[in-house]
């Protein structure tokens, strides 16, 4: 099962959903994907920021633009800084999906 949580971003009140994971690979991908399938989702970009180590995929979806993010350290988000309602919605859909948990938000780790 997949760990993820809904916060706000590092100094901002733009909330982001954060994964804990062991390692994202394609099935991680594959399962995300599926899970966020209502959004009918395409790719409208795909950023590899070879400085430092991160791959930005640019979504369009039913409710608008967002991000999934993945670096080196397969630290994965999915941010929509002026779409927050997508963000709320995909909270949604991965707690109701069965290979996703969501955790709860602790304010004092990222104060």
């Amino acid at each position: 099962m997949y760990k993820f949580k809904i916060r706000p971003g590092y100094k901002s009140s733009n909330l982001l959903i954060d994964f804990t994971i062991d390692n994202a690979d394609d099935l991680f991908f594959g399962t995300l994907y599926d899970a966020l399938s209502p959004l009918n989702i395409s790719e409208l970009d795909l950023t590899d920021l070879w400085v430092n180590d991160e791959i930005i995929f640019q979504c369009n979806s039913d409710l608008g633009r967002f991000e999934i993010t993945r670096d080196f350290y397969d630290l994965v988000f999915i941010l929509a800084e002026n779409n927050q309602r997508v963000i709320k919605k995909i909270s949604e859909l991965l707690s109701n999906h069965k290979s996703f948990s969501n955790q709860s938000f602790n304010s004092s780790e990222y104060s």
